[in-house]
């Protein structure tokens, strides 16, 4: 996950890609779906954080659904539906990936808000990182500017 000021504001699935790590994610800026090398989607960010599942084996499953999201050009969801599966935004398409591994990280719960362009039922980035469901592995607060990659 990827923080701009302090909350997260964006998340992905990594996955390996020839021995590199990429992150599969959804971002208003693409039409679909996109894979960006680690650096490249950690770039610019005042903070990020990698969580992994506690205790159980669905990260492959849930990259290879990713990758298949990317693969078909799964369409950017600008207006943020979770109820459409058919579109993506980022917190979406890492629940709806892990969700078809077997593993709910939402709680079954979405965040409902009232602010344009984001009203309506929406699982926010913050929603995933509170999830009982994941184990932080690796967090840059309190770095300054320094990345993981």
């Amino acid at each position: 996950m990827r923080a701009a000021d302090g909350d997260f504001s964006h998340a992905g699935i990594v996955r390996l890609v020839n021995g590199l790590p990429c992150v599969i994610h959804a971002e208003p800026a693409s039409k679909a779906v996109k894979m960006a090398p680690a650096a490249d989607f950690f770039s610019g960010a005042d903070r990020a954080a990698a969580y992994r599942p506690r205790g159980c084996r669905t990260a492959e499953a849930a990259s290879r659904e990713a990758m298949g999201y990317f693969e078909r050009q799964t369409p950017f969801d600008s207006q943020f539906d979770i109820s459409d599966g058919g579109r993506l935004y980022c917190t979406e398409l890492v629940w709806r990936a892990y969700k078809h591994a077997g593993l709910d990280l939402g709680g079954g719960s979405a965040d409902f808000l009232s602010a344009v362009p984001l009203y309506g039922k929406v699982l926010l980035p913050s929603r995933l990182s509170e999830s009982a469901c994941l184990e932080k592995v690796a967090d840059t607060a309190g770095l300054g500017k320094e990345k993981f990659e």
